[in-house]
């Protein structure tokens, strides 16, 4: 079974148009080690911030090498809804 977080299709102020696509779930995690390492999530919109903080919630900092499965099993419920 896979999950795929939708992003909705937007136009920027200088014309750039990005068109609707998906991502894999499992990328939330490496997304957010990625904000960590780059240090700005202070400088992130309210929307993006909110998606850190749900991810860090449920799965913390990858310090250290580990087991993934559950902290993508908890990602994946989260994404999927009540339905998993």
């Amino acid at each position: 079974m896979s999950f795929l977080v939708r992003t909705l299709a937007t136009t920027f102020f200088d014309g750039h148009h990005l068109e609707p696509h998906a991502h894999a779930w499992g990328q939330l995690i490496f997304a957010a080690t990625g904000v960590e390492l780059r240090g700005v999530v202070d400088s992130m919109g309210e929307g993006p911030q909110r998606t850190f903080a749900a991810v860090r919630a449920l799965v913390s900092p990858l310090d250290d090498d580990r087991e993934m499965s559950t902290d993508m099993t908890r990602m994946a419920r989260i994404v999927a809804g009540p339905r998993c």
